[in-house]
């Protein structure tokens, strides 16, 4: 949620969301190509186990060779909670492959721009949904101003 911290903010923060828009973009652009050239609808489930594989060894890895994190990478509380969100992840990832896949009976398709539009959207109303249920946090104006914004983009994606 915004919150102003300061007047002046630091020089380098300024560039976060920058990196964030063109991390996020990347990563869409990446999972549309893969989906696209290499990965059929048969292989989603197979493609998406691959891809969290990577990405637990490559977590193992790092514990490893950070040896002052492995405190907390011992305790089952880290473990069980890793494996809720990675579970979230993959189910993520293996259904937004299969919607870019999806074919309606008619024979028409969604454009990816609609779904990925889609998607993240749902999951910036989701987390805010569960920042407020969860974690108990109060908005501000600009906060709704930019929930009714999500909102009315998820509503005009419905209607392209």
């Amino acid at each position: 949620m915004y919150k102003p911290e300061r007047e002046h903010p630091e020089r380098g923060i300024i560039f976060i969301p920058l990196l964030l828009f063109a991390g996020m973009g990347l990563v869409d652009s990446l999972v549309k190509l893969a989906q696209h050239q290499y990965v059929s609808d048969e292989e989603t489930a197979l493609f998406s186990a691959i891809l969290f594989l990577n990405a637990f060894i490559s977590g193992i890895l790092a514990a490893i060779f950070y040896r002052k994190h492995n405190r907390y990478f011992l305790k089952g509380k880290v473990w069980g909670w890793g494996l809720l969100l990675g579970s979230v992840n993959f189910g993520s990832i293996y259904f937004l492959v299969r919607a870019l896949h999806y074919t309606s009976p008619s024979g028409m398709h969604m454009d990816s721009s609609v779904i990925f539009g889609a998607n993240n959207i749902s999951i910036v109303a989701l987390s805010v949904l569960i920042g407020l249920l969860v974690f108990k946090e109060k908005l501000k104006l600009i906060n709704w101003i930019g929930v009714v914004l999500s909102a009315l983009a998820l509503l005009l994606f419905t209607l392209v």
